[in-house]
């Protein structure tokens, strides 16, 4: 035997070899012949040192990054065969190719020089340690060291392990296999893509999903798992070849399986179920390697029913019904005000004021429109413009609404309550004061919100455990300008409506002809009292994302409280009224007709009474008959007398009314300058 240096170039080399013949000795009857301890045959085993160099020549790097291997003499540790890049690791620098080759030639007279000795002279390692593990274990036995070698060129150490197998037989040699511990650690390199498959799944469906096992080391791994009920077709949860998996996936370096799970749903209803799917790790098979791991497959299902989108649904009808009842209020009160527009009760109220407030509420229950609409019946950009046009429909209808109603009262308030005895003008410009100012403020701010944060529609998930397909639709800005906005319409309106509460006050002791100071001022009470409780109610709903059904709701009442609150309270007690007016003077010329009849009876009975008695039988029917027809001919000029009479008791009415209006003012203005009615009489 003499050392090799697996090079190409050395082909002389390269038949060298170890043979061992053991002759076969036999004794007895062998066919024809008999023998007695005699050869008969010899058995012959032959190790060539190519395939000793083709061994060391795949160990080189493939169990791991900086791994190699060598074969040496058991008892001196004497190399036998190695590489040249194997040799230039663990040989000093100094030590030069040719010198080694040297080393190992046959000379012409038959006898060999030393061959290089691990232990002789070499402080790369303490490989004297690993000689006496190595002549410590028995023929045919494998074992295995842990010792730091000083790579040629490095400064430090790097541990290695040494695993070594002792031939049993023809030679008293050991291969030697020497790999850095840490690229054994990442030998077997199993990679799962993920540690997680996460199922969002409808029930009554099924679904399948993948993690990847990739092989990234350079050593073959089986991969198996223990029956832990992934098998079977009857369950919500399978691992697709589970048969396979129990058995073993072997996976070449750089080989990968898909790990596939799948769910069904359907005879299982809705639920929530997380398992863990564990794969053992463990080397293919390598004699004495125990490297063994575990990757792990958490697997989560959550089967929900189908999906709440939280829309309005059948809900909208409620707004579209309310909002048909206040348009078409508004229309019939505009309708009756212009036809009855010369009564008396019409026209002291002012019929454009009136008809103002219809428009005002009419446009304020348009805001239910638009306020009904979500992406159920338009798209999303549809509900944004929808969005956006609730508060100017809202804040532009309130304002003409608002301001009608708080010119009457300031109206009201200057006539009555003037310092002096003066006859005062109010121009229709003086009234129109509040509602110009009003309008351009709630204008300019509203377009300032729409062209610099429009509101707009999103959907958004409730986030609730179980439902993660439930969502909600709202309106919204994507910045923070709004708040500004809408702070200064709310203060605008707010304030103004405080004024008008203020003048309501102060209009609280005027006693109109027709009370229209006492329902103006309700119905400025009752919009800031709706406003008070309806406000926070809309902000507490609007925080619960489950309840948009209740704030839909909150709001369109909102709404339709306010429109026809104004509605009801201006024009229902002038419609009854108008009627009790007309009851009354039919009653009145009902009663005067009968008491002329009365009269007339009565002077026709008389004149009767005063004629000759000394009429006869015949006499008598011919004066009845000229009665009757007395009678009736007194009827006829009696009704003429009384159409007359009806004209001038009407203008008489007029007359006595305006006095008493004089009457009421002078009444209020000596109330306020501390004048009494008695001390004015005996004056």
């Amino acid at each position: 035997t003499t050392p090799y240096i697996g090079q190409d170039y050395i082909t002389k080399q390269m038949w060298i070899g170890v043979s061992v013949v053991a002759p076969i000795y036999y004794t007895g009857n062998l066919g024809d012949s008999q023998y007695n301890d005699e050869i008969i045959a010899a058995a012959v085993i032959s190790i060539w040192m190519k395939s000793t160099a083709s061994v060391i020549n795949n160990l080189e790097d493939s169990l791991c990054e900086g791994s190699f291997a060598l074969l040496a003499d058991v008892t001196t540790l004497r190399v036998i065969a190695i590489s040249e890049t194997v040799m230039m690791k663990i040989y000093p620098e100094n030590v030069r190719l040719e010198d080694l080759v040297t080393m190992v030639t046959i000379t012409t007279d038959g006898t060999r020089k030393e061959g290089m000795f691990l232990s002789n002279k070499l402080e790369s390692a303490r490989w004297d340690k690993l000689r006496d593990k190595v002549n410590a274990t028995g023929k045919g036995e494998r074992g295995s060291l842990v010792m730091d070698i000083t790579i040629t060129g490095e400064a430090s150490p790097t541990e290695y392990y040494v695993m070594f197998d002792r031939w049993a037989s023809v030679a008293d040699y050991v291969m030697l296999v020497f790999a850095p511990v840490e690229g054994v650690h990442g030998a077997m390199g199993p990679v799962l893509s993920s540690q997680s498959v996460s199922f969002e799944i409808r029930e009554g469906t099924s679904a399948s999903k993948n993690a990847t096992l990739t092989n990234n080391g350079t050593l073959s791994l089986l991969a198996r798992i223990a029956d832990r009920g992934w098998g079977g077709t009857k369950k919500r949860l399978t691992l697709v070849n589970a048969a396979g998996w129990k058995r073993g996936i072997r996976l070449e370096p750089g080989e990968s399986v898909n790990v596939q799970i799948d769910v069904n749903t359907r005879g299982f209803g809705a639920f929530n179920e997380s398992r863990t799917l564990v794969l053992d790790i463990e080397d293919d098979d390598y004699p004495d390697c125990t490297n063994m791991s575990s990757r792990t497959l958490t697997v989560t299902v959550e089967a929900s029913p189908e999906p709440k989108l939280n829309q309005l649904n059948k809900f909208s009808i409620l707004g579209f019904v309310l909002c048909a009842i206040v348009l078409v209020a508004a229309v019939v009160f505009v309708a009756w005000v212009v036809w009855f527009r010369k009564v008396p009760v019409v026209r002291s109220s002012q019929v454009p004021f009136l008809i103002l407030i219809c428009i005002g509420c009419f446009v304020m229950g348009c805001t239910l429109i638009p306020l009904s609409i979500d992406d159920g019946i338009a798209t999303e950009r549809g509900a944004g413009i929808a969005c956006m046009t609730v508060p100017w429909l809202f804040f532009m209808g309130f304002v003409i609404t608002f301001s009608a109603l708080f010119s009457k009262l300031w109206r009201i308030n200057k006539i009555f309550q003037q310092s002096n005895f003066k006859k005062i003008k109010v121009q229709a410009r003086d009234v129109m004061i509040p509602f110009a100012v009003l309008f351009s403020l709630n204008f300019v701010f509203l377009l300032c919100w729409t062209l610099v944060d429009p509101i707009k529609w999103e959907r958004k998930k409730t986030g609730r455990l179980g439902n993660w397909g439930d969502s909600y639709g709202r309106c919204y800005c994507e910045g923070q300008a709004w708040i500004a906005f809408l702070v200064l319409i709310a203060a605008v309106n707010i304030s103004a409506l405080v004024l008008a509460c203020v003048e309501a006050y102060r209009a609280r002791d005027i006693n109109d002809v027709y009370s229209e100071t006492k329902y103006i001022t309700v119905a400025v009470v009752a919009i800031f009292q709706i406003f008070v409780l309806g406000i926070p109610i809309i902000a507490l709903t609007n925080s619960n994302n489950d309840e948009t059904h209740v704030s839909y709701v909150v709001r369109c009442l909102l709404v339709f409280l306010v429109s026809m609150s104004v509605l009801l309270l201006m024009f229902v007690p002038k419609m009854r009224i108008k009627k009790n007016s007309k009851r009354d003077q039919a009653k009145k010329k009902e009663e005067s007709l009968d008491r002329v009849m009365k009269n007339a009876a009565m002077g026709v009975n008389k004149a009767t009474k005063q004629s000759k008695p000394e009429h006869s039988a015949a006499s008598e029917d011919t004066n009845e008959t000229s009665e009757m027809g007395m009678i009736h001919f007194n009827k006829s000029f009696i009704k003429v007398q009384l159409e007359q009479s009806q004209g001038e008791a009407e203008t008489l009415k007029n007359e006595n009314k305006a006095i008493r209006d004089e009457n009421e003012m002078l009444k209020v203005l000596l109330k306020q300058h501390g004048i009494s009615s008695v001390e004015v009489e005996s004056k």
